[in-house]
């Protein structure tokens, strides 16, 4: 009993309300009607077995509703709880009439689906010489009485399931909000990576540069890192805008900013664009990637020169950058930078390339519809034709 008690517990309120409504009228209230037809103490004894009844039904439902085993034992409940079930119907009246149905749905929680439905196709059709035993005067409508007992079956069933699909619903629907808030937290963790990784690199170059002139000349230095504690202002606002959700990046300033970065640590670099105007989508995803390996760049090579194409041809956004200063070990080393950029080149049907570009080279290739969205009505046609 305290198992079920806590397994009760465990399923929650409607599940509880479910239970509550199914048992309190199956033992309550023929009790109170044998009370007003017979003796108290006859009321008392089938309110007692009723109760006892109640235990493997609440049992059942309950696991059911909470999606566990089916408990151990069952053939052996199902034909002690048959066995008492039709005594009580024979021994006190028509009232009574309904009980056996308690068996049929013990019988599809407690054992295996066809076993199950076959105990309920013979509860249904005993019911019919139950109701002549009871009271021979009956006639044609103990088929009615088997088909109320019947119907009275699938409605509790429907209950139970419906409490179990409710309560399901709402461990999806928790699951789906914390799935929500994680994904909220990778975007702000890579988006706050690929935003500050340039703007920290520009502040470090600043500050260097002041620590350089500070003898020499004075004037300069302080203009450097006046520069730089203005990149720092932009870079606060920059970082409340991605926790809210609202960054994105303009290409044209993305790609200022990037030659301006690559300039300042002493790399030559030449821009050629063939792109008036770029759907928001796509042109958000260029930014970061520019933004990205812009300060790969300055961190990770010792470039003297850098090319920054970006064009449209067919459909297909085109963007590379390549600089001569290839990476010790010659291959890309793949961290969360360049992770998150793929992630994001791939949900618009996208692909990335990074690697070596001749002998001294070293390149980044992005390839993006130029319309992401009839990309994927396009995609969505094709595989509901296939």
């Amino acid at each position: 009993m305290r198992d079920l008690l806590h397994d009760i517990r465990r399923a929650g309120r409607p599940a509880g309300i479910a239970i509550a409504g199914v048992a309190l009228p199956w033992a309550g209230l023929p009790a109170a009607a044998l009370l007003l037809r017979a003796s108290p103490l006859d009321a008392l004894v089938l309110a007692v077995l009723l109760s006892l009844l109640l235990v493997p039904y609440a049992a059942a439902a309950v696991r059911y509703v909470t999606g566990q085993d089916r408990p151990p034992g069952g053939p052996r409940t199902v034909v002690l709880s048959a066995v008492a079930v039709y005594v009580a119907a024979l021994a006190f009246g028509d009232f009574l009439l309904y009980l056996p149905g308690v068996v049929a749905v013990l019988a599809v929680l407690w054992l295996p689906g066809r076993v199950a439905w076959a105990v309920v196709a013979a509860v249904t059709l005993a019911e019919i010489p139950l109701v002549a035993a009871i009271d021979p005067y009956y006639g044609g409508s103990a088929v009615i009485a088997a088909a109320s007992l019947l119907v009275s079956v699938l409605l509790q069933l429907g209950v139970l399931r419906y409490v179990r699909l409710e309560r399901d619903l709402r461990a999806v629907r928790a699951e789906l909000s914390e799935a929500a808030v994680d994904l909220d937290r990778m975007r702000v963790a890579r988006e706050l990576h690929d935003l500050l990784g340039q703007t920290l690199t520009a502040i470090t170059l600043k500050t260097e540069l002041a620590i350089a002139l500070v003898d020499a000349d004075r004037r300069q230095a302080a203009q450097e890192l006046r520069t730089a504690c203005a990149i720092a202002d932009e870079a606060r606002a920059e970082v409340k805008d991605v926790v809210r959700g609202r960054r994105t990046l303009d290409v044209g300033a993305e790609l200022s900013s990037a030659v301006s970065l690559l300039e300042l640590s002493g790399a030559s670099c030449i821009v050629r664009t063939c792109l008036d105007e770029v759907d928001a989508e796509v042109g958000n995803a260029v930014g970061w990637i520019v933004r990205e390996a812009a300060t790969n760049i300055v961190r990770h090579s010792a470039a003297t020169s850098c090319v920054i194409e970006l064009e449209e041809d067919a459909g297909r956004v085109r963007l590379l950058i390549w600089n001569d200063g290839v990476p010790a070990g010659g291959e890309p080393v793949w961290g969360s930078g360049l992770r998150g950029l793929d992630r994001r080149v791939a949900r618009m049907s996208g692909t990335l390339t990074v690697g070596r570009n001749g002998a001294d080279g070293f390149a980044v290739r992005v390839d993006l519809p130029a319309d992401p969205g009839l990309e994927r009505v396009a995609a969505g046609d094709s595989s509901s034709a296939g």
